[in-house]
């Protein structure tokens, strides 16, 4: 694999660091000297990874992935060189391309390593790498036009508090003065926040280069999180909200006041991964006159809430699933993509529904639906997938 791919800056770049620089330096005997610091993960020639980590005291160092392209079950240990740094090659074998939440160990404790990127996910702070893919560079940092990330801050009236949002502006966005844009709303999952989908999912890569390949329209990415508070009269105590009402009602015209938007429904898109797809969808359907445009990246619509609760969340939108010339009146497209190897595209039965919900069988009946299956897990690999793909659907 030669460096353009194994060395690319979107690789290594995260919420910590842009450019990850290898020369550092250290005290020794009371003064500063220069040495040559490896990156902490990075791609072999061959297309496994190498980690390394710098322990000079440690007894015993090892790294481990947390499943799917690098499983959680076995533990890597390091070997120590003479600098004190440990290493180990995971073989291509045992790791996939793509991105990798993992963990490493010293001497037993879990252990954070500072020249490797950090993210957060599955509820917690994770070392995150990628394995270099050849075959798919789509979210490559590449010599484009690109646009800016910015980090909001609004008042939400809902929550009786602030919130911060983080917003992509197309490259030609400053350039352009009298040009309008269309506004895509993209959340995370469970156990993530909102910085996810510009540190692990790189979307704003992906829309660099989608835009200048001319294969997406240009357009405005607005990134909240989904957990939704309120404080209550008892100090020190919240209460769970219902986030629809808070992006319907404090972030949208906040966003359509700030930035040139598109301010109707045919212009804005929802979408979200995992849990992300219940809050986007429950919204869509909550608020009609908001959303033409739905992306479920790894979740299925469920038409009626299970057992009269989905994820905690009551509703019943089986007379608009139930009835095609409805729901296309609404939807102009709902998107589904998810991983082969999670079970995407296995159908959902529910208890009294007349179409238990499998896109395949929406598609064929006529309903503005899609839906492509990727060949990963429930991961960031498989997002990143399906983030391009509804992209290049989406403001047609």
């Amino acid at each position: 694999m030669n460096e353009e791919y194994r060395l690319n800056q979107a690789l290594f770049s995260s919420v910590q660091v842009f450019d990850q620089n290898r020369a550092n330096s250290r005290f020794e005997n009371g003064e500063r000297v220069p040495y040559y610091a490896p990156l902490g993960a990075e791609t072999t020639e061959d297309g496994g990874m190498k980690f390394s980590l710098y322990a000079p005291d440690a007894k015993e160092v090892a790294v481990r992935g947390n499943g799917g392209t690098f499983p959680g079950d076995k533990l890597h240990p390091m070997e120590k060189a003479e600098n004190g740094w440990w290493s180990v090659v995971v073989p291509p074998s045992e790791i996939e391309p793509g991105f990798h939440y993992h963990e490493y160990f010293v001497d037993g404790v879990r252990t954070m390593n500072p020249r490797v990127p950090i993210g957060y996910g599955c509820g917690s702070f994770f070392n995150v790498c990628d394995t270099a893919d050849p075959e798919n560079d789509f979210y490559f940092l590449k010599d484009v036009p690109h646009g800016s990330v910015h980090m909001d801050i609004y008042k939400s009236e809902v929550c009786s508090r602030f919130r911060n949002c983080w917003v992509y502006l197309p490259a030609g966005y400053e350039k352009h003065p009298e040009k309008r844009y269309p506004v895509w709303y993209l959340h995370h999952g469970g156990g993530e926040n909102e910085i996810g989908w510009i540190f692990q999912g790189k979307v704003n890569l992906i829309l660099d280069n989608l835009i200048a390949e001319g294969k997406c329209k240009e357009m405005i990415i607005v990134m909240n999180c989904t957990d939704a508070f309120a404080p209550t009269e008892e100090d020190g105590v919240f209460r769970n909200v219902d986030y629809s009402d808070v992006l319907v009602k404090d972030c949208i015209p906040f966003i359509d006041k700030k930035y040139r938007t598109i301010p109707e429904k045919d212009s804005r898109a929802i979408a979200g991964l995992s849990m992300g797809v219940v809050y986007s969808f429950t919204t869509a359907f909550k608020y009609p006159e908001a959303f033409s445009w739905i992306g479920c990246f790894s979740g299925h619509i469920m038409p009626i809430s299970r057992d009269g609760a989905y994820f905690g969340r009551n509703y019943d939108y089986s007379e608009v699933f139930k009835n095609k010339e409805l729901f296309n009146s609404r939807i102009r497209l709902m998107f589904h993509g998810g991983g082969l190897r999670e079970g995407f595209g296995r159908p959902r039965e529910i208890p009294g529904d007349e179409m238990p919900y499998d896109w395949k069988k929406y598609k064929e009946a006529g309903y503005n639906v899609e839906g492509i299956g990727y060949r990963g897990f429930h991961e960031w690999d498989t997002w990143r997938f399906c983030a391009r793909d509804f992209a290049m659907r989406i403001f047609r």
